[in-house]
């Protein structure tokens, strides 16, 4: 049943909640410029005038929503926030600082809008736009965003090359088919390891097969090195070449009949030294920035990419300058007959 918003008449005794805040803070100034009629004007229709029991607050179910989405947390995180941050309860309505939760996380399941409605607003915000800017003659200058806008609202589910992020529209979903994460936003980099553990390659590309990213890889690989390997292990994503140039694709399979112990154990050790890529690839997703990419475009995915891979050959140098300055130190001590704490490397034991 819809319950029209109360009015805020009489607030507080000595000041209000607005009274206490700073105004230059961004959440106050964000609540100020949204027109929250316009939330009430359409959220009421779908509320019985009669029936069932009375809604909660229009603003403060959209402020959640909101809040929601700009602070990247879950219904519950955000709920409970609410209680403890006064910006919070500005956001959404209150005219009061209160320490009562006003909703259950729940209710935030069966508030938000449906798809249809979702695109009919936002299909109306994009007009309105089109004809604000029209009469002040910019409609040429925002023509490229308002065409990316117009595209968001007309694609469908099984479309292909559909826009992920309006900040970054050459974001792709790639297809991961693992069981914990079927799907990831961004793009695909390529990372070639020496046998020594030393990156020697990394090369960013959009939603290519990984088999087509070979050669690509290979030639960046020889712009490093300045020769071509005679042989590259790869998974077996990189099956359907077996060569590139002058460098042999070796891909892991079944070793046949007639093959020795010896080229047996040979293969072994080689795709067990590939397989050592794998936490590399780990350590240059959470420790050097790989795993979000901050910088803009393509350009930027490329520029992500090569950082990461310098960063981390960068810290292992410094992990191996520090380990032989250690041995050296230990051998310069042991030269003088003591050890790290002053004392004689083999004290005398006292009868």
């Amino acid at each position: 049943m819809y319950r029209p918003p109360k009015s805020h008449a009489q607030t507080s005794l000595f000041c209000s909640l607005e009274e206490q805040l700073n105004r230059k803070h961004p959440l106050y100034v964000l609540a100020n410029k949204i027109d929250w009629n316009k939330f009430e004007t359409e959220f009421s229709k779908r509320f019985d005038d009669k029936m069932g029991a009375p809604n909660k607050p229009i603003r403060l179910m959209t402020g959640f929503i909101i809040l929601k989405h700009i602070r990247d947390v879950s219904d519950e995180s955000v709920v409970e926030q609410f209680q403890e941050n006064a910006y919070y309860q500005y956001f959404c309505g209150e005219r009061i600082f209160t320490t009562e939760q006003p909703c259950d996380p729940s209710e935030l399941v069966h508030f938000r809008l449906p798809q249809r409605r979702l695109k009919t607003i936002a299909g109306r915000l994009v007009r309105e736009l089109e004809r604000n800017l029209a009469s002040k003659n910019l409609l040429n200058t925002y023509k490229e965003k308002i065409e990316l806008f117009k595209k968001v609202l007309a694609q469908k589910k099984c479309d292909k090359d559909k826009v992920y992020s309006l900040h970054e529209p050459e974001v792709k979903c790639i297809g991961k088919g693992k069981e914990h994460k079927k799907y990831e936003f961004g793009n695909k980099v390529s990372i070639a390891r020496s046998y020594s553990g030393l990156i020697v390659g990394a090369v960013a590309f959009r939603d290519e097969y990984d088999g087509h990213t070979i050669d690509d890889t290979l030639d960046h690989v020889e712009q490093m090195l300045g020769f071509r390997p005679s042989r590259a292990a790869c998974d077996r994503g990189y099956r359907g070449q077996k060569e590139s140039g002058t460098t042999k694709i070796v891909i892991p399979d079944v070793p046949k009949k007639n093959a020795t112990y010896y080229q047996k154990e040979k293969a072994h050790k080689l795709f067990c030294k590939r397989a050592g890529i794998e936490p590399i690839n780990g350590h240059l997703k959470s420790d050097h920035r790989m795993g979000r990419n901050f910088y803009k475009g393509i350009f930027g995915d490329m520029l992500n990419a090569k950082l990461a891979a310098a960063a981390f050959n960068f810290k292992r140098a410094m992990r191996r300058f520090f380990v032989r300055l250690e041995w050296l130190y230990c051998c310069f001590l042991c030269r003088e007959g003591v050890n790290k704490n002053g004392e004689p490397p083999y004290p005398a034991l006292a009868k």
